[in-house]
């Protein structure tokens, strides 16, 4: 299954037609994904791996600041829950009031980076395999017991 993240610019118009197509993306390849709007709090990514959830999408609108914080939480939620954690982030130049800092990623359920967005990338595209993700939920930390 091919994934794209991207770097969302609102002032494009772009949200609304980047979620709509993702969502039907992923329904087609009969995959259990789910909009995870607060990945920090783990219990959740545990809960998700008992669940069986293969790809937790993670739409942000984080500052430039914090992207390296961001994005070890993204990898800290796919080893949790061992599925593919997939995220697109708002973004405005850096000099501008609204302070989004764009990085988009892609990360496999043992939290390596597959790709990234950056200013000059700003989309990005991986192929996942799902039965990885489904493989994942039975290997370390996922078959621990709460």
């Amino acid at each position: 299954m091919k994934i794209t993240v991207c770097q969302l610019d609102p002032r494009e118009d772009q949200i609304d037609t980047y979620l709509s197509s993702l969502k039907e993306h992923i329904a087609s390849e009969n995959s259990e994904f789910v909009l995870l709007p607060e990945m920090w709090f783990f219990e959740w990514a545990r809960h998700y791996a008992a669940s069986r959830v293969d790809l937790l999408c993670i739409p942000r609108a984080t500052p430039h600041s914090s992207i390296d914080k961001w994005l070890a939480g993204g990898q800290a939620a796919a080893v949790c829950s061992g599925a593919y954690s997939v995220s697109s982030n708002l973004w405005y130049p850096p000099d501008s009031k609204i302070r989004c800092g764009g990085l988009g990623w892609i990360v496999d359920p043992e939290g390596n980076i597959l790709k990234t967005t950056n200013p000059d990338a700003p989309f990005a595209t991986a192929d996942i395999d799902l039965e990885f993700s489904r493989l994942s939920k039975s290997t370390y930390p996922r078959y621990v017991p709460d």
